[in-house]
């Protein structure tokens, strides 16, 4: 049988962590998250050695995966100016932020212009936005 990726709970384990913290309850294998991130990154810079891994602000919102992967290099992909403040309040630096989104204020737009983030532009009037912005 193949060595399994993931972190094995049994059941009177299970039973100690949803008594002492309730249920629903999120177990999260940081160790393993780790490792498999890890290894993505690898892949991913092997086969386009130009690459940029990002974890998704959206679809992983809690800080200490986000903390995690940022110290093994992930970059940090935003879609709004919260997300984007949080990156910053993580630490994550300017130039390892991806704004993606179609809904970026001009505001929000001139500090990541500012902090030298990758910008995606989501729409013709975003690039010329973009453009009125750096006149």
């Amino acid at each position: 049988m193949p060595e399994s990726r993931f972190l094995e709970i049994d059941q009177s384990f299970a039973k100690k962590l949803t008594d002492n913290f309730g249920s629903p309850i999120y177990v999260i294998d940081m160790v393993g998250l780790t490792k498999r991130f890890n290894h993505f990154q690898i892949l991913a810079k092997n086969f386009y050695s130009k690459s940029i891994v990002a974890i998704s602000y959206k679809t992983n919102p809690l800080q200490a995966i986000l903390q995690q992967l940022h110290r093994q290099g992930a970059y940090a992909e935003v879609v709004s100016g919260e997300e984007y403040a949080i990156a910053r309040q993580l630490g994550v630096p300017g130039n390892q932020i991806i704004f993606n989104g179609p809904m970026k204020s001009n505001i929000e737009l001139q500090l990541a212009i500012v902090n030298d983030s990758i910008i995606h532009c989501d729409h013709f009037d975003e690039i010329a936005r973009l453009a009125a912005i750096a006149n």
